[in-house]
């Protein structure tokens, strides 16, 4: 028998939280059954609710990106705010926003009737009515690094590999020549080692800047440029085993990449919002256009 217990209360940031503590499953039994089930309860697992959204970036389900975008605050003056007291995991498990319990136990399937389960808990008033916010540091002393921090990123074109051979990649056919698909090699080869040089300038952009902010931006232009590589890997290899129904798979997945460009050219614009940069001041050749 398995039972899952989920808080399914949203997710606050900075706001009140709810969160259960005391979580746990109780049995009831005429037959003196609820004994042996508290012994024979087997596992016990807690997890947060994982997998990426449609339309959401792939970087949001990498560990590094998550670490860089959700700073881990140390408490200067007094004790720091704890997710769980002793006293509140000594009366059972701690359920946060999306987080959920699964109990097993071994169970007869002809005894199930016999049994009455039930699932309690108590919603935490510390965290309920816990408040945070982030205090901004002044504009004068944040724009000047973040302004030269998005111009060295704007002189990373970071989709011209992808665009440039979107652009003059055949479609796969029973009309495509041999002379077409010798040239796509060709360019296979030469966008790999472009998009080598890419990974090499965003990681020299990451050992000059230390904003967290802009870390974390970096970090998802690496993970799309790990994509498109791979993506060109696997074409470069369907190219040459010459199947053209495997050139045809492989040219639709670089395709759709398009889209993971979108999302980042997105993620950039947001920064460039928040820091009150304009298009002028930084160039826009970080956007996904066929003309960059």
């Amino acid at each position: 028998m398995k039972v899952i217990v989920t808080n399914t209360a949203p997710e606050s940031l900075g706001g009140p939280r709810v969160v259960f503590t005391g979580v746990g499953l109780s049995a009831a039994s005429e037959t003196g059954l609820t004994r042996p089930l508290q012994a024979s309860r087997i596992t016990h697992r807690m997890r947060k609710q994982t997998g990426a959204k449609p339309e959401e970036p792939p970087w949001y389900q990498d560990e590094e990106y998550k670490r860089l975008s959700q700073m881990t605050y140390d408490r200067i003056i007094g004790q720091g705010f704890p997710d769980v007291t002793p006293a509140e995991s000594g009366y059972g498990e701690v359920l946060f926003p999306s987080e959920w319990a699964v109990f097993e136990s071994d169970v007869l399937s002809q005894e199930v009737h016999l049994l009455q389960f039930r699932v309690e808990g108590t919603v935490s008033r510390r965290h309920l009515a816990h408040y945070q916010q982030i205090i901004e540091v002044p504009e004068a002393l944040v724009r000047p690094p973040a302004l030269a921090a998005m111009r060295a990123f704007k002189g990373v074109n970071i989709h011209a590999p992808l665009n440039s051979l979107i652009s003059s990649m055949p479609d796969p056919g029973k009309d495509t020549r041999l002379a077409d698909i010798q040239t796509l090699s060709a360019a296979l080869t030469d966008k790999l080692t472009e998009v080598k040089e890419l990974q090499d300038a965003i990681g020299k952009l990451w050992r000059e800047h230390k904003m967290f902010w802009f870390r974390a931006h970096l970090r998802a232009t690496c993970i799309y440029l790990d994509r498109v590589h791979a993506a060109l890997v696997r074409m470069r290899d369907a190219v040459s085993s010459s199947i053209v129904d495997k050139m045809a798979v492989e040219g639709s997945a670089i395709r759709l990449l398009k889209g993971e460009a979108d999302l980042l050219d997105r993620a950039t614009e947001d920064l460039l919002r928040k820091y009150s940069i304009s298009d002028e001041e930084v160039g826009n050749t970080y956007r996904n256009s066929n003309s960059n």
